[in-house]
């Protein structure tokens, strides 16, 4: 595993088609760019922070202008490309629906990605589980991109790049995994499970507007002006959750990641000139 991880945090004041873009692509330079993660034809799997159906401005789910734009960036190289995501309380297709996702996916001939038919696949390098019951869609896909949301959680405190990655749980089985785990060390401990068995290979972060309070859906959207990308979602966490002013050893995911020594590694920060 490398020493030590790279997080990228890049202004974006609002949410304007260009600026978001722009944003984006300064996100991934200090990557290399979007061509060192994605080759051509590759099955790409965008899975958005889509917990539930959510105008934009609610600051539930990632703009979809974030969405737009990663979508056009991943035509320019090339890739076969899929949305998707479980929500806990309705279809798939209702919340892209809602969200403004459907019609930006339609636009570009995006596809949706079957968040339905589930496997068992075991989880590398041991962990609290041994096994784990996800969606076929993330074993069928080449790269996954994880489009996460900054906000915070009134379960696990704060929700972000690892967080996400619940969703590739569907539906029933997001319910049993709640019962196995029931407190936030162990639900941490099965959240690092899945994150590490779908290995996600970007995770972009949207920042923009954020929400606080009675996260992750019924806070109050917050103003914070960033988007952050980086291809260690714990790293991302680490950066995110300290911008917003929390320690980030009191986040379970964090604390988990931490104690398997896995995951958990030095951070550097690449940001514009404009931040501090």
């Amino acid at each position: 595993m490398p020493i030590n991880s790279t997080v990228s945090i890049i202004r974006c004041k609002d949410y304007d088609k260009d600026a978001v873009k722009e944003a984006l692509v300064k996100s991934l330079e200090p990557f290399g760019g979007l061509s060192v993660y994605i080759a051509p034809k590759d099955k790409v799997l965008i899975k958005p922070n889509l917990i539930r159906g959510s105008k934009p401005d609610k600051a539930v789910v990632p703009h979809p202008e974030l969405l737009r734009a990663l979508i056009e960036l991943l035509v320019e190289v090339g890739a076969d490309i899929y949305v998707g995501d479980s929500p806990g309380i309705e279809t798939p297709e209702a919340a892209l629906e809602t969200s403004g996702y459907m019609a930006i996916m339609n636009e570009y001939g995006v596809k949706q990605a079957d968040f339905y038919r589930e496997m068992d696949v075991a989880v590398p390098n041991g962990g609290l589980s041994k096994k784990v019951r996800i969606v076929r869609a993330v074993h069928e896909a080449d790269k996954i991109i994880n489009l996460c949301k900054m906000k915070t959680h009134g379960f696990m405190m704060f929700t972000g790049a690892v967080k996400n990655m619940f969703g590739i749980v569907s539906g029933v089985s997001k319910v049993h995994t709640h019962i196995r785990f029931p407190s936030a060390d162990l639900f941490a401990q099965g959240l690092l499970d899945l994150y590490t068995t779908a290995k996600p290979t970007l995770n972009i972060m949207d920042a923009v507007l954020a929400m606080e309070g009675d996260g992750p859906t019924n806070g109050s959207p917050r103003e914070v002006g960033l988007i952050l990308a980086s291809d260690d979602g714990v790293a991302l966490d680490v950066v995110a959750s300290s911008v917003i002013g929390i320690d980030p050893s009191t986040i379970a995911t964090t604390a988990v990641a931490a104690r398997r020594n896995r995951e958990y590694r030095p951070v550097k920060d690449n940001h514009c000139g404009s931040c501090h």
